[in-house]
């Protein structure tokens, strides 16, 4: 009868696999520094100006325009949103969201905008899907 040998058991560990580890860091590493932002220092000297008084808050206002180019804003439609929108305080210091229906033809909105900024509307935003 044969005897089993089991002298010579092997005590060696399977080698780790650090290669997806370094691959995962440097994926990381690569990731922070695509999304980071750096700015630019200021020059030797520059000194950036403060102001004294309170900045004025900035209302955000919706305005919605259909397909068929009815502007409604507060809940008001056609002629009484032109005239809600004419007496608002320092437009040009106001945010407006302007909501246009994707069937609006690009006339009428530029129209819309025009008079808007003929108010005094200096910072219209767009808003899409």
């Amino acid at each position: 009868m044969k005897k089993m040998d089991f002298s010579q058991q092997s005590s060696k560990r399977a080698p780790e696999q650090i290669l997806p580890m370094i691959n995962v860091v440097f994926l990381l590493l690569i990731f922070f520094l695509l999304s980071a932002s750096f700015s630019h220092p200021l020059p030797q000297g520059f000194i950036v100006p403060t102001s004294a008084g309170q900045k004025a808050q900035a209302t955000e206002y919706k305005v919605y325009i259909t397909q068929a180019g009815q502007v409604t804003f507060q809940d008001t439609s056609a002629s009484r949103a032109w005239e809600n929108l004419s007496q608002i305080s320092e437009p040009s210091m106001q945010i407006l969201h302007l909501y246009a229906d994707a069937q609006l033809s690009a006339q009428t909105l530029t129209q819309d905008i025009e008079r808007l900024e003929n108010i005094g509307f200096s910072n219209i935003e767009l808003i899409v899907q």
